[in-house]
């Protein structure tokens, strides 16, 4: 929420995600520039959410904000960019 306040208060539009099922459709359905994505969510993980969307297809750029993330994971995700 601390996020989403100061986004806004810098003019940027921000749509927020309660879950991953509600992300993804929203990836899907929205142009969006930047990604700010926490791994553990309610309702699955950002890791599920990053290996089933086409970054590719679309581009966002993704910020990935966890004290969970694993050297395995951070491979990965550099590999795609992330």
């Amino acid at each position: 929420m601390v996020l989403d306040r100061a986004l806004k208060k810098s003019g940027y539009e921000v749509i927020t995600s309660s879950n991953i099922a509600d992300a993804a459709e929203r990836l899907k359905a929205e142009s969006i520039d930047l990604l700010f994505l926490d791994l553990r969510m309610p309702e699955g993980s950002g890791v599920e959410l990053i290996r089933q969307l086409d970054l590719a297809s679309k581009r966002p750029r993704v910020i990935v904000c966890s004290a969970f993330i694993t050297a395995e994971l951070e491979d990965e995700f550099r590999a795609k960019g992330i």
